[in-house]
């Protein structure tokens, strides 16, 4: 095998460490105790319950065993999904690109894919590819532009 020269642009490297520092953190909260609040607005938003310790929430707090990897301009995130059978559960990978180059709007952006397509409660299903060894290939479908 011949190896070569890690190409990773130094943005790249920024949002990936910044992704899994996100992804690490909001997988150590622990689950909500109390369902969430609706906006009675109904913007979508959601409040965690008055004088209520803070909490995670889906699909972060399903995450376990993270690691966020890149070469050249790709993302790869693998992590196990809590609620699979420990002794069972496969691990995923699930690469990512983007066009932000920034750190903070490229984290955000696929922080928000991340978060919608992980919550869709359909990805296993639909999306992932078992390639071998108790690991499978998550692919998120390519973002329709309008």
């Amino acid at each position: 095998m011949t190896e070569r020269a890690n190409r990773t642009p130094s943005w790249v490297i920024d949002i990936a460490e910044s992704l899994r520092d996100y992804l690490e953190a909001a997988a150590a909260l622990p689950p909500p105790t109390a369902p969430a609040i609706a906006d009675p607005a109904g913007s979508g938003w959601y409040a965690e319950a008055p004088d209520g310790p803070p909490a995670g929430r889906t699909p972060w707090v399903h995450l376990r065993d993270i690691a966020v990897s890149c070469m050249d301009e790709v993302i790869v995130v693998a992590f196990r999904w809590r609620p699979d059978d420990p002794a069972t559960a496969p691990r995923y990978l699930l690469p990512l690109t983007t066009t932000q180059t920034d750190s903070t709007t490229g984290t955000d952006e696929l922080i928000t894919r991340l978060d919608l397509f992980l919550d869709s409660g359909h990805w296993r299903e639909q999306h992932t590819y078992p390639i071998g060894n108790r690991t499978s290939v998550v692919v998120v479908p390519e973002r329709r532009r309008a």
